[in-house]
């Protein structure tokens, strides 16, 4: 029978599964919620969807839109969902897209909630890469 399993990957490229997405343990991991009938199966899965999105990252159609004040960042994926909003008052949402939240997934893939700078900046280019293969250039916030 199929379930959702949280797979991570850690920067340092080994691959887990369990807990929660929002674990503080995976705060810097790339972070998959799988459908799959064994954690080891999910992990094949994530891995596979990770090198899929890594190749297709600059050819995705997305939309990057930035506030006035270039302190927020907002990321639509093809399909017009919001799948990632970065700002330096209110931190860091990558969720999944509208679809796929249809479909069961949780929301929240990496949320912060909290302030945000250069650091939590370069995490959520890395988190929109991994998830959405959406590639969010360094130069899209303003500080």
């Amino acid at each position: 029978m199929e379930q959702f399993w949280t797979v991570v990957r850690f920067p340092n490229g080994s691959w887990s599964y369990g807990g929660k997405p929002t674990d503080p343990d995976y705060a810097e991991c790339g972070t998959w919620q799988i459908s799959a009938t064994s954690a080891e199966k999910a992990v094949k899965k994530a891995q596979a969807k990770r090198s899929r999105n890594c190749k297709k990252a600059d050819s995705i159609a997305a939309e990057i839109d930035v506030s006035l004040d270039g302190k927020t960042v907002w990321v639509n994926a093809a399909d017009g969902s919001c799948v990632g909003r970065f700002s330096v008052r209110f931190g860091i949402d990558v969720h999944t897209t509208a679809s796929a939240q249809l479909a069961g997934a949780n929301q929240c893939l990496y949320c912060t909630h909290e302030g945000a700078g250069p650091v939590e900046w370069e995490a959520f280019r890395e988190k929109v890469l991994t998830h959405h293969g959406i590639n969010v250039p360094a130069n899209t916030i303003g500080w």
